[in-house]
């Protein structure tokens, strides 16, 4: 599904597509996947916590691509994510 369509989608497992604008990584260590230049109003992103991020290696590789992300999608303050634990849940086209 397009991640513009993820909100409807909130509780199933589902593989979400779209062109990534940016991989960022907070202060904690969790790294934001955004679809999105202003992620506060986008309506989905992908979020790997801190524990899990160094198995990704460097996510910027991905970034001006499309991919795709596997996995539950749930809803964290009235947006969809996606929380990816393992480097297969993220593909490219």
């Amino acid at each position: 599904i397009d991640y513009t369509e993820a909100p409807a989608h909130i509780g199933e497992y589902a593989s979400v597509r779209g062109k990534l604008v940016d991989a960022y990584t907070s202060k904690s260590g969790t790294v934001f996947l955004d679809f999105c230049k202003q992620y506060k109003t986008c309506p989905f992103s992908g979020v790997i916590f801190a524990d899990d991020a160094e198995k990704f290696g460097d996510l910027s590789r991905y970034v001006g691509k499309v991919i795709t992300l596997a996995g539950k999608i749930v809803s964290y303050e009235d947006r969809a994510e996606i929380i990816l634990s393992a480097p297969s849940q993220i593909s490219t086209q």
